[in-house]
């Protein structure tokens, strides 16, 4: 699929491009792996959604995103996603908008 999607490019573009997905898809580097459970918890955060506006059948694609998650760090993510109301984090972060950390 990188090939049809970076066949129009310039090569010396393409060819970065193939490399960082063949990175991504092998998961061998520590960004790789990051960067794969990212896309895990961006999936388990966009079912978390669904679940909140009443989409009763997303538990399986919860639990599988839950599951798909490697790094300990992504553990944790996951399972804040799942534990936290979907809107708890969006309050915090709005009703922090206008306010300036103490230096």
């Amino acid at each position: 699929m990188a090939e049809k999607q970076t066949a129009n490019l310039p090569a010396n573009l393409a060819g970065p491009i193939r490399d960082l997905i063949a990175e991504f898809e092998a998961k061998e580097t520590p960004e790789a792996r990051c960067a794969k459970d990212a896309d895990k918890i961006e999936c388990l955060l966009q079912a978390r959604e669904y679940q909140a506006q009443g989409y009763r059948l997303t538990q399986p694609w919860v639990d599988t995103m839950v599951a798909a998650v490697k790094t300990e760090s992504g553990r944790r993510l996951a399972e804040a996603a799942v534990r936290v109301p979907v809107d708890e984090w969006w309050r915090d972060i709005v009703s922090s908008y206008g306010t300036r950390p103490a230096s």
